[in-house]
């Protein structure tokens, strides 16, 4: 259990939401989650790993289980001890794409072009689209 482990699981994660296996990508981020608990404490990873589910679970039209671990994910970011400036950025496009698969595609729109910007900013480049996990 622990880090490597649970990277292991993350990476599983969006190479099944690549091949448009998303409830096997939502399963493999929650198990990442828990790995990442296990280990030391590393709340941006649980973070990723909850925004990735989301990801999956936006996809599978699954809506208010997807903002909830968006929230879980925002909660965990707040408490970790060196914020990486990218991680707010992200849980918006996380918002954005959940959005989308709603009825609020207009929202996700304006959530999504504004993220990405700031990461081009931030970054110097902003993730493919479409978004298969947060790591």
């Amino acid at each position: 259990k622990g880090g490597a482990h649970g990277t292991t699981l993350l990476y599983l994660a969006g190479a099944r939401a690549g091949q448009g296996w998303h409830e096997g990508a939502a399963d493999a981020a929650r198990q990442a989650a828990r790995s990442f608990e296990q280990g030391e404490p590393n709340f941006a990873a649980v973070a990723h790993s909850k925004l990735t589910e989301a990801l999956a679970l936006a996809r599978l039209h699954r809506t208010e289980a997807a903002l909830t671990l968006i929230a879980d994910a925002q909660a965990l970011l707040a408490k970790s001890p060196q914020p990486n400036q990218t991680d707010p950025l992200f849980v918006e496009l996380v918002r954005a794409e959940t959005l989308r698969s709603s009825a609020a595609a207009s929202e996700a729109e304006q959530i999504e072009r504004v993220s990405r910007e700031r990461l081009k900013t931030i970054a110097g480049a902003v993730p493919p689209k479409p978004l298969l996990l947060v790591f």
